[in-house]
């Protein structure tokens, strides 16, 4: 497999692989989004993970003969085919070619972008620059190549206390920016992102990223911390902690975690690295009142000095034997 050094104005990476962005005919424009800045900076000098060579075609590349679909008749659809996954945005066009087709060999860190002339909110005509990795198209990409680097995307906010970092996914609602607003005066507190984070597992720990999608507090940092805990936020009259088995904990991330369900290939892999994390990282429910008294209580709980993982695998048994009853 080719890897080749980013090009400055090209490069970057969200949730820790390195990106070449290379656009036949022309040098690759970067997205016009604040919330990118940090992530389009070149890297430390190194090969690139993750190549992407972009294609503007008046017709758009065709997908495989033999194509299988996966995820099909939507905005965005999915097939299989010649040992490629091919990733297609639609939007609202109902004939060929769609705005884009990305094209991913299994098991290599390639991908190649083609995108069509014309209106559409990935691609532009004439000599317009063509932002091909922005939201939503790098968050499907990094959906499919993310697992390869033992990652996963999840719906919350990630902030970090003292550098150890935290995890509270949740819904629309669900409090993420409230307790990201309230935290975010701190002196040592650092935000990751205030809607979705990625986690990945490095050197036999989990580690949460920062990425360029933000919620309604703007955060979006490339920066990573390593991963202290993970809380389900609730809204409650009184602030506690409540820990949680991994079983329980389960049932509760699963809808937070971007994973293509669809695509039965793609399923096993995430659900073991989903049990990996819980086993490996303690889980609970954060009962909340919007106050700085929270901010105390997840401040504290970050400074703590005793070993919590031991804590958490000593407990793990005795709660899973209470899941089962």
């Amino acid at each position: 497999t080719r890897r080749d050094r980013p090009a400055p104005g090209a490069a970057g990476g969200v949730g820790g692989p390195r990106r070449a962005l290379r656009r036949a005919g022309g040098p690759a424009a970067p997205v016009d989004d604040p919330a990118y800045a940090s992530f389009q900076e070149a890297p430390e000098p190194g090969p690139a993970e993750i190549r992407v060579d972009v294609t503007v075609d008046g017709d758009g590349a065709p997908r495989p003969a033999g194509a299988r679909p996966i995820l099909a008749g939507g905005p965005w659809q999915v097939w299989r085919g010649d040992g490629l996954v091919v990733l297609e945005h639609w939007g609202a066009r109902t004939a060929e070619p769609p705005y884009l087709r990305m094209f991913l060999p299994e098991g290599e860190p390639s991908v190649r972008l083609s995108l069509s002339k014309g209106p559409g909110p990935e691609a532009s005509g004439g000599d317009r620059p063509v932002f091909a990795l922005q939201y939503p198209v790098d968050q499907m990409l990094l959906m499919y190549l993310l697992p390869r680097w033992h990652g996963l995307i999840v719906h919350a906010a990630g902030l970090g206390l003292g550098g150890r970092g935290l995890v509270l996914p949740g819904r629309s609602g669900a409090g993420k920016s409230t307790i990201t607003r309230l935290l975010r005066e701190r002196e040592d507190f650092l935000g990751l992102s205030d809607d979705r984070v990625i986690i990945r597992k490095l050197g036999g720990r989990f580690v949460a990223f920062g990425t360029p999608w933000p919620g309604t507090e703007g955060i979006a940092a490339n920066a990573a911390l390593p991963l202290r805990e993970v809380l389900f936020l609730r809204h409650a009259p009184a602030n506690s902690v409540v820990p949680l088995s991994p079983r329980a904990a389960m049932t509760r991330l699963l809808p937070a975690v971007s994973v293509p369900w669809y695509d039965a290939g793609a399923v096993p892999g995430a659900l073991d690295l989903l049990d990996d994390l819980l086993r490996s990282v303690p889980s609970a429910d954060l009962h909340f009142r919007p106050d700085g008294e929270v901010a105390g209580l997840l401040s504290r709980r970050c400074a703590a000095t005793e070993n919590t993982e031991e804590i958490h695998m000593d407990k793990q048994d005795e709660q899973d034997a209470r899941d089962r009853e």
